[in-house]
């Protein structure tokens, strides 16, 4: 068992000298190592302040929110490979619910695009295919405009080849395209409307 000795600390905590007296049988026997253990004895302290702050501007200034946020964002992306376009809609959806963001978003229709190939100083069609560009539509609801930015950053980054997107405000005319005609009920509309002419 070890006996503890008083030991003298400067104002930083270095050890400086043991306190022991010269002729005293103990000062023979102590070393080093017990007076460091004896150091581990003595509890250390340290300051800590709470400091509780209060606001002198009255609650109704901080109605508005700190950050301006976009109400709705419309995510448009086009691509002729559909199943690059539905990873790409999947990875969207996941990104923004770990920002917990209200995540919608819907297809279009296919646009076809019939392609030819000619020969050479030729009318001859040498090949003829057609294409189809997939659409989505993606919106994000309530997103901070300091977020926009980085979040813009992270989706270029991780855009796959061969897809296109574009941001901008909803666009309620987009919501039309997402039927589709009926065109033997228009062409019954404008047979009634020239009867009735």
């Amino acid at each position: 068992m070890h006996q503890t000795v008083p030991f003298i600390l400067d104002s930083f905590g270095t050890y400086l000298r043991p306190m022991i007296s010269p002729h005293s049988v103990l000062s023979r026997l102590l070393t080093d190592r017990t007076i460091l253990q004896s150091a581990k004895c003595f509890p250390s302290r340290s300051l800590q302040y709470k400091v509780q702050t209060k606001r002198l501007d009255p609650p109704y200034l901080l109605a508005k929110p700190p950050f301006p946020f976009y109400a709705e964002l419309q995510f448009d992306l086009r691509g002729f490979d559909f199943v690059v376009l539905e990873h790409y809609v999947k990875y969207l959806r996941k990104f923004f619910g770990k920002l917990n963001l209200e995540f919608s978003g819907f297809a279009l229709p296919a646009q076809r695009t019939t392609y030819k190939l000619y020969h050479q100083n030729s009318t001859n069609v040498r090949a003829e295919f057609e294409l189809s560009k997939y659409r989505r539509i993606c919106r994000v609801a309530k997103l901070k405009a300091i977020y926009l930015p980085i979040v813009m950053d992270v989706l270029y980054q991780n855009l796959p080849e061969g897809l296109e997107l574009s941001v901008e405000k909803t666009d309620t005319k987009v919501d039309e395209e997402r039927y589709v005609p009926q065109l033997e009920v228009q062409a019954l509309q404008e047979e009634l409307s020239k009867l009735n002419k």
